[in-house]
């Protein structure tokens, strides 16, 4: 099954995300939004793991999760990657909770690394991607929609649990099912 681990967003920071996507969108580019339900914060996608290491990472995440307390985290700022001049990837970044965001990612990857999952090639960055750029159609605008955003992140809200997802490719868009939440802080 693909899996990953990730921290879900409060709906009303999922209805502001909308909100700036819907903003952004106005630029005309061939963008495939993300639907907001599924908007989350990833902090390691495992591709394809078999049932032995579904449970091996399990088990690490509850180990890692239990000495990491809860935290806030703020969104802030909206970027492309590779760059704004020529975006694949469009993201929000986080102004706040960036750093345990970080070492959470950094511990998982060396565990999930141990259980035969392969390493990420890029180191992370806490971002939260919110759409995915199709085609380069009307590029030029929608670098200068990023620049001119108006949107303003929520306030903080608090991470008290890490999600183990399944995500299902379908159609209709990836389907991400919930399988284990483990809270933060609980050890």
């Amino acid at each position: 099954m693909r899996a990953f681990v990730a921290m879900a967003l409060p709906q009303d920071v999922q209805r502001s995300l909308a909100e700036l996507q819907r903003e952004l969108a106005r630029a005309g580019a061939d963008v495939k939004w993300v639907e907001p339900a599924n908007l989350h914060l990833t902090l390691k996608f495992l591709d394809e793991v078999s049932d032995e290491q579904r449970a091996g990472v399990e088990q690490s995440l509850r180990r890692l999760a239990g000495g990491q307390p809860a935290f806030s985290v703020r969104l802030g700022g909206v970027g492309a990657f590779p760059s704004a001049d020529s975006p694949r990837v469009i993201w929000v970044g986080c102004a706040e909770g960036g750093e345990p965001m970080t070492q959470l990612a950094e511990e998982i990857e060396r565990e999930t690394s141990s259980l035969g999952i392969c390493s990420s090639a890029r180191p992370f960055a806490a971002h939260l991607t919110i759409g995915r750029v199709r085609s380069p159609r009307h590029r030029q605008e929608l670098a200068r929609a990023l620049q001119e955003a108006t949107w303003r992140a929520p306030g903080p809200w608090r991470v008290e649990t890490l999600t183990l997802y399944q995500s299902v490719l379908g159609s209709a868009g990836p389907r991400y099912t919930a399988l284990t939440e483990i809270p933060l802080g609980a050890a």
